[in-house]
């Protein structure tokens, strides 16, 4: 839906643009308006070839009413008057194409409501069928030949009505939903009496007056503390009974025996001293108390009981129940609110909404429009429908806003085409003449040519003399730079072999490593390294070169070569024997 007057005037400009460039008024009838939307496609050239002459307002409301039309799934009882009430649609759009209605909020707001309540509603062949679809019917009726406002107003109507119906449907299903988890809270209890029960006296002894009275008036109040959270009351009696099958229990331990002889009359003192169960009569309890204490001192005289043996309590009636399913652990994509179209064998297709998922079960409950229960189904077998199809949910989107918003597009996009058309054929007949006018040029030009011509070629020819000169130039910069380098790589190669011919010995003038120059003697060469080591007059070292860092400070001229002077032998041997006894730091 276009929501600012920016946008709305844009597409408004760009539909008179449309309109003018095609120059199409003409009208449609029904029968060409049905044979049109029941076309596959609907671009602008399909709607030339079908209807020629036809005012491009009717192609946006094609646009517009093809796109209710597949975002919707109606019942089958709805397809016709679907048909008519997009077919008003088609002729009001057309009516109104320069977008007033497209940028009406109200309107739009309207319509999606409408298309809302058709899409879930559903022929259940009660009355309440007949009367939606003769409100339906009196929609159309009132819609037919009037104008957008009148439309608007019964359309309104409608909803209003509608939604009133959807709101008491809510309130019914929230009882559904209230009395569905009552049931279930009743059986959990009334599962947890029984285990309690059977877990404390199924298969042990215990007086029959007072097993009477457990389980016909105790266990209903028992089931009441729980369905209404009484948790203390719970624990109270599920102390108290324990206790009492302890007490009337026939073999007795040493320990237990000890105990109840100190636990049994406290027994019967916080029994007197509780209240009544809730919904017990007080005297019924008064001689169930009685009762317990005149056995239990029985029982502490040493005197005998008579008891029978409680047999188990019977399971309480489960209420009615989907078979468990393979896939009920699974978890359901559908949640609580969203609604689903059924395909049923008997019942046909069924819109119903999923209410709830029953508490503590994989039971499904769904609902139709009217908030009655329609359908009551495992997750497993949701999950198995899902897959084979049978049910699928209804797209949660605003049918008519969203086919308005794709007609938009299509016009914006069916625009721009034009457009460039339009000026690719105005650039074409601009060339034309651009190419009329330009031979003219060229015959002018042509004369101009052949006088330039000599001029050119002389120009043409001082060029290529120039580029000879450079290129020579380049030869012998080239030759240089290949002699330059041969001449220092000899000079490289000589300095190598001066640095080769040193001998222990030798005297040099060599940089230190502070700048300065010393004149010092050869002392020791490294072959494994390439290494010379150099030592001052006083034996000491000064400094270390390699082989090409030598030949580089020869080259570099700062470093002077002398020859070995006799005698040094002996004194390096004495060098290096002082340097073997005292290590340099």
């Amino acid at each position: 839906m276009v929501r600012t007057k920016v946008q709305a005037d844009a597409l408004a400009q760009a539909f008179a643009d449309i309109r003018q460039w095609s120059g199409a008024t003409g009208a449609l009838n029904s029968a060409q308006a049905q044979s049109l939307m029941n076309a596959q496609r609907m671009g602008l050239a399909d709607f030339e070839r079908l209807a020629p002459g036809a005012d491009l307002g009717y192609l946006v409301g094609l646009w517009v009413v093809r796109g209710v039309r597949e975002a919707l799934s109606c019942d089958p009882a709805l397809s016709e008057r679907l048909t008519t009430f997009l077919t008003q649609l088609l002729y009001l759009t057309a009516a109104d194409a320069e977008c007033r209605l497209w940028q009406n909020t109200r309107w739009c707001t309207a319509i999606d409501r409408l298309l809302f309540h058709w899409q879930c509603w559903y022929g259940s062949g009660d009355l309440s069928t007949d009367r939606f679809l003769q409100r339906c019917d009196d929609l159309l009726l009132q819609c037919r030949d009037a104008k957008a406002s009148v439309c608007l107003e019964v359309i309104e109507s409608f909803n209003r009505r509608a939604d009133k119906e959807l709101d008491r449907a809510a309130l019914l299903a929230s009882r559904i939903a209230d009395t569905e988890r009552g049931k279930l809270k009743r059986q959990q209890a009334e599962e947890r009496v029984t285990a309690l029960l059977n877990e404390c006296f199924s298969g042990n002894s215990v007086p029959d007056a007072i097993y009477r009275y457990i389980t016909q008036s105790l266990s209903p109040a028992l089931q009441f503390c729980l369905i209404n959270d009484r948790e203390h009351l719970w624990e109270f009696w599920t102390e108290m009974l324990t206790q009492l099958v302890q007490a009337f229990s026939l073999n007795k331990t040493a320990e237990q025996q000890q105990a109840f002889f100190c636990q049994g009359p406290q027994l019967g003192a916080r029994l007197s001293a509780a209240a009544p169960p809730p919904g017990c009569e007080p005297n019924e309890y008064h001689e169930f108390v009685t009762q317990v204490i005149v056995d239990i001192e029985a029982l502490l005289a040493g005197q005998r009981v008579h008891t029978v043996i409680a047999p188990p309590a019977p399971a309480s009636v489960a209420t009615v129940s989907v078979k468990a399913h393979p896939r009920d652990g699974e978890p359901c994509p559908i949640a609580s609110g969203d609604w689903l179209v059924f395909d049923s064998p008997h019942e046909g297709r069924i819109h119903c909404q999923l209410l709830l998922q029953m508490p503590g079960s994989h039971d499904l409950v769904l609902v139709n429009r009217q908030g009655h229960k329609v359908l009551q189904l495992s997750v497993g077998r949701m999950l198995d429908a899902l897959d084979r199809g049978s049910v699928s949910p209804l797209a949660d989107i605003k049918a008519y806003s969203t086919a308005l918003n794709r007609a938009a597009a299509r016009l914006e996009y069916c625009h721009s085409d034009l457009a460039a058309k339009r000026r690719l054929a105005s650039r074409m007949e601009a060339q034309r003449q651009a190419q009329a006018k330009r031979q003219q040029a060229a015959r002018e030009q042509a004369a101009k040519a052949r006088a330039d011509a000599d001029r050119t070629r002389r120009q043409q020819a001082m060029a290529e003399e120039r580029r000879r000169l450079e290129r020579e130039k380049r030869e012998r910069e080239a030759e240089e730079r290949v002699a330059q380098r041969e001449y220092e790589q000899q000079r490289l190669t000589e300095a190598l072999a001066r640095v080769d011919e040193l001998a222990t010995g030798s005297s040099a003038d060599i940089p230190l490593a502070d700048g300065s120059q010393c004149r010092a003697q050869l002392g020791m060469i490294m072959p494994s390294t390439g290494k010379h080591l150099f030592y001052d007059r006083f034996g000491r070292k000064v400094a270390e070169w390699r082989r090409e860092q030598l030949a580089e400070l020869l080259l570099e001229g700062r470093a002077v070569f002398y020859e070995a002077e006799p005698g040094f032998e002996s004194r390096l041997e004495q060098i290096v024997h002082a340097q073997r006894k005292v290590p340099v730091l």
